[in-house]
């Protein structure tokens, strides 16, 4: 599809007619089953008809009592998406300005960075992502308010608004065949009051392409755009349009996808696990209560308040409590298989303490290392999905901010790049030995040593220190 044909139906103004086509065009999971999925609460381990209670019948097969059976969702595609997002974690944006321009475009996108708190977002941005395939950042210029100021405008500022399934956005991305966004669609709805003071809600869709930007409405008569008024350069009238033109001239959205949701690998799994957790559960419902066995005649049985209780029992009579000893080994077995498939599956790793007891008392770094190799395969990964999104989000940022100070337009060259450092807990003990065991080898300098180290803040100045005191701090080598 192109962008004659999307302009074409949106003058016909049948908003119905692309929407039909965007859904058409779209090649998406389950959203909603993703959701589901991701959300304990509508797990199938909760559905009363796929996990019904038991019912207790009379000789005349009429029911008695209801015995509500053990419903235990596992929150487990949450921890996959929560650990491989605190594995990709929050990118650093590197750039080596050559002169005065670049070094103030440079400056300009990390304040934007920081404005719209970017390190918050981002992360937001990711769990999204994974937990509902797809996510989009929308960009746009907001006046500045009296007494605020940017370092790129004095009338504008740059705003991020997230867009995603979860926050009642309805995504259309829609590409060339080259793969290229040629149109952006969002649907969503909006709660608004009306003239009567009643609250109502209305549908919106709003179209982004590179060089305009549609608002549509649904009232009771249907879709119509969003009037603008704006004058001709050479004859001065002024003409009503549907949209309003793009300020940037590129659409303003970053959008992040991927086939499926981040557990899909394990999903099967899981509702195996809640399912023999949730069985396990009302087995000791029934046994952990004391149930008596009495074998021949028992004549009396003393009261629960009575002390010195006395049975009465009849020759070869016994009584002993029916009890269950423990877990078949079996059913042990398999939950710690499933255990351990989920986490093969989704390449999760599991960080409880009983898994970090068995790398010893010592955690080195290394042994850190090796035991996350899965974590940062998997994060590797990632950084190829998201590391896409975020140099387009700093290619835009660049445009934008080069057409609201034209000085800055030479430094759009500017070579900006995302850097992710993957989550390792640090061995700081360990890692300082290394630099002062490197130093006293002669291999490393005092000076390489506190650049290096984890617990010097101020290298320079500790340095001072140690030549003031006419030591290193070391023993000799």
């Amino acid at each position: 599809m192109d962008i004659t044909q999307i302009d074409s139906i949106i003058a016909n103004g049948d908003v119905d007619a692309l929407l039909s086509i965007a859904t058409a065009l779209q090649d998406k999971p389950n959203q909603k089953e993703a959701v589901k999925q991701y959300d304990p609460a509508t797990h199938d381990i909760m559905d009363k008809v796929k996990r019904p209670d038991k019912l207790i019948k009379n000789d005349k097969g009429e029911t008695e009592k209801i015995v509500l059976v053990a419903r235990i969702p596992l929150a487990e595609q949450r921890r996959i998406v929560d650990i491989a997002a605190s594995f990709l974690g929050i990118p650093e944006y590197a750039a080596t300005p050559t002169n005065e321009l670049e070094k103030r475009m440079h400056e300009a996108v990390i304040e934007i960075m920081n404005d719209n708190k970017m390190e918050y977002q981002f992360r937001e941005i990711v769990k999204r992502t994974m937990s509902e395939t797809e996510c989009a950042e929308l960009w746009y210029a907001k006046a500045l308010a009296q007494g605020e100021k940017t370092s790129y405008s004095d009338k504008y500022k740059i705003k991020l608004r997230v867009l995603a399934y979860g926050l009642s956005d309805e995504l259309f991305p829609i590409m060339d065949n080259s793969g290229d966004l040629i149109t952006f669609i969002r649907q969503y709805i909006v709660k608004e009051i009306a003239a009567s003071g009643n609250v109502t809600v209305v549908e919106h869709v709003d179209v982004y392409t590179a060089e305009n930007i549609y608002y549509a409405t649904k009232t009771e008569s249907g879709w119509s755009f969003r009037a603008t008024e704006s004058i001709t350069e050479k004859s001065g009238e002024v003409v009503t349009r549907n949209s309003l033109p793009n300020p940037f001239g590129k659409i303003p959205i970053i959008y992040h996808s991927q086939k499926e949701p981040e557990w899909a690998g394990s999903q099967t799994l899981i509702n195996r696990l809640e399912e023999k957790v949730s069985n396990h559960a009302d087995t000791n419902d029934y046994f952990d209560s004391p149930i008596v066995k009495a074998k021949g005649e028992v004549s009396g049985f003393s009261n629960k308040a009575e002390s010195g209780k006395v049975l009465e029992m009849g020759e070869s009579a016994d009584v002993s409590y029916l009890t269950w000893d423990s877990l078949p080994e079996s059913k042990k077995m398999e939950q710690e298989n499933l255990v351990k498939f989920i986490n093969q599956y989704s390449m999760s790793t599991d960080i409880s303490l009983d898994s970090l007891k068995g790398l010893g008392s010592s955690l080195s770094g290394v042994a850190l290392r090796t035991f996350f190799t899965q974590a940062h395969l998997k994060a590797a990964e990632n950084e190829a999905v998201f590391g896409i999104g975020v140099t387009r989000r700093l290619n835009y940022l660049k445009h934008v901010i080069s057409i609201l100070d034209p000085t800055l337009a030479p430094a759009k060259s500017l070579q900006i790049k995302p850097v992710f450092t993957y989550y390792l807990p640090k061995d700081t003990e360990g890692e300082q030995k290394l630099l002062i065991d490197s130093y006293k080898a002669g291999v490393l300098s005092i000076e390489s040593v506190l650049q290096q180290s984890p617990i010097v803040e101020d290298w320079e100045n500790e340095l001072a220190r140690l030549t003031k005191n006419k030591g290193t701090g070391f023993s000799e080598k």
